[in-house]
């Protein structure tokens, strides 16, 4: 198994990589707590732009370079896409 993953990364260099962890929240500042642990650097932040989220909040997102405010409709698009590329590497081991 191992032989096969190494195989599969050689041929597609996107394998190699971590995968991305997608962090939607409607709360700024839970969002701005994360930018300060060095651990979560990675973590591609979203500001829920619904419900209860407000323009203060979303001023507060938009003077931060690492949180992206993303609207529902957005959101659901990012869902449909990783739901596909999902089903795409299911299918792959079969």
């Amino acid at each position: 198994m191992a032989r096969l993953n190494r195989e599969r990364a050689a041929q597609d260099p996107s394998m190699d990589r971590e995968p991305t962890l997608h962090f939607v929240e409607d709360r700024v500042e839970t969002l701005e707590k994360v930018c300060g642990d060095p651990r979560l650097q990675n973590v591609q932040l979203y500001l829920a732009d619904w419900g209860y989220t407000t323009d203060a909040a979303r001023e507060r997102a938009m003077l931060n370079p690492r949180i992206r405010i993303l609207q529902l409709a957005d959101f659901a698009c990012m869902c449909q896409a990783l739901g596909a590329r999902e089903g795409e590497a299911g299918e792959e081991g079969r």
